[in-house]
């Protein structure tokens, strides 16, 4: 699935593991979840279900508090599975319930050894009875700010708000997953099982079952990570299965704009024309192409429903037309290398993320353009690579045998000339590269129209 390393960061770096890391054994099961999620999965399409044993079976053992949260989580989470089938198999329900309390059961037992002294000791040292006096512990609306950036305070970790920060990610998919083809039963449970979430969190007496019946003293709100797991589960479930080497593509492109835009090449970027320069051509001949390779939009499509084929139909008009892409993506690769522009970008934060994305952006048109577009293996792509060859080349040409520099006096002329040998010759493999691959499938397209006019001359 192209989205498993996105949703991987999203759910490795959320706002709970920034927060719980105060205090490592809360984290335990925020890496047997996925386990356990999986375990369930394969019970679901007719395992033996031992994985899910094992899983859950680690979750109890290392933290039998936390692993408590996650058998009430499995209980929910086959429910809303089998919730989500169609009517006639039903009878498939019963046997499948009976296999998973077995599984459970037997994770439970595998780590009874820790289970239960611990629930002995529990029951004669803490007060377990269930408090129905109490309210709601925070206005919901408040909630909506933690999915955003910036929203984790010391305070949290007191009492605070729950630290449910994922990435805009999880919003997001969550209203792909609203407007998205899937089927009508499934999308009620799945909502039914998020709103039940974060109703356990705002109201106080199903707030104290996931903690044991008991309230806790700091980190308040430890099951919310159940929340953000299922947010970013529900934006899974908008994959659609891809070839090995497309989700490859991928994942490269996406750990490589990654690096691109958060680690140390951005920093060398803002006083090294030469750094600068190589984060350029990431955006421009390496990541957009590898994005277009691994064919996306089948399963942007499968996310969005109509809204992204709404929205994409007009860019793939434009991408068809090889020479309007590459005219389209010089003009705008030569304006934000005047001198001008290049020094705004630096110097405004805002103005150069702009900028990045107008590369990636009319790159991304443009390689789509040659390498998928019905035009993609005929004259006009080969002809579109070889002009964005050239003036690539030219303007790599012009930065290496400068005789001053041309982005401020305090920047390095040999860093300059650097940067212009980066565009010009590294930057230039690329396009050769995919020069040849057109030049080969023309011939071949070619070739076969030859054979076939020859064979049917001769019948």
């Amino acid at each position: 699935c192209p989205l498993f390393v996105p949703l991987g960061w999203c759910y490795a770096l959320m706002g709970y593991t920034v927060a719980y890391a105060q205090n490592v054994l809360w984290l335990d099961s925020v890496i047997l979840l996925p386990l356990v999620a999986a375990g369930l999965d394969g019970l679901l399409a007719g395992k033996r279900g031992l994985g899910f044993a094992l899983a859950l079976a680690g979750a109890i053992f290392t933290n039998f508090y936390m692993g408590y949260m996650l058998c009430i989580f499995s209980v929910l989470y086959i429910l809303v599975q089998l919730a989500a089938r169609p009517l006639e198999e039903g009878r498939k329900v019963l046997p499948l319930l009976g296999r998973f309390a077995v599984c459970g059961s037997t994770g439970a037992a595998l780590a009874g050894v820790v289970l239960v002294p611990a629930v002995t000791e529990i029951l004669t040292v803490k007060n377990t009875s269930l408090d129905l006096t109490g309210g709601v512990q925070f206005n919901l609306p408040d909630l909506l700010q933690k999915f955003f950036t910036g929203n984790f305070v010391w305070a949290d970790v007191q009492t605070g708000l729950p630290p449910v920060y994922c990435g805009m990610l999880g919003l997001a998919g969550l209203l792909l997953y609203l407007v998205s083809p899937r089927p009508w039963r499934e999308k009620a449970a799945s909502l039914a099982l998020g709103a039940l979430l974060v109703l356990s969190m705002w109201w106080r007496p199903l707030d104290l079952v996931w903690h044991g019946f008991a309230a806790p003293n700091w980190f308040p709100y430890r099951e919310s990570f159940l929340l953000v797991f299922w947010l970013l589960f529900l934006v899974g479930q908008l994959r659609r299965p891809t070839r090995w080497w497309q989700s490859l593509c991928f994942h490269l492109g996406s750990a490589i704009c990654l690096f691109a835009i958060a680690g140390p090449l951005d920093e060398w970027a803002e006083t090294s024309a030469s750094a600068h320069m190589t984060q350029h051509m990431l955006f421009m001949v390496v990541i957009p192409p590898l994005w277009v390779l691994a064919q996306p939009l089948a399963q942007m499509i499968s996310s969005g429903g109509r809204l992204v084929l709404l929205f994409y139909r007009g860019l793939l008009k434009l991408a068809h037309w090889p020479m309007a892409m590459a005219w389209l993506h010089g003009l705008i690769l030569w304006f934000w290398h005047t001198p001008y522009f290049y020094v705004l970008a630096l110097e405004n934060p805002w103005w150069h993320a702009v900028e990045h994305l107008m590369f990636i952006v009319s790159a991304g048109l443009f390689w789509w353009s040659v390498l998928q577009s019905r035009h993609s293996g005929g004259p006009w792509a080969l002809l579109a690579l070889l002009f964005t060859l050239m003036h690539t080349g030219v303007l790599g040409a012009i930065l290496t045998f400068a005789q001053a520099p041309f982005y401020g006096d305090a920047r390095d002329l040999q860093d300059q000339q650097l940067a212009g040998l980066i565009m010009w010759v590294l930057g230039g493999l690329p396009y050769i590269a995919a020069s040849a691959w057109i030049g080969l499938r023309w011939y071949r397209q070619l070739d076969r129209t030859m054979r076939l006019s020859a064979t049917e001359d001769s019948g």
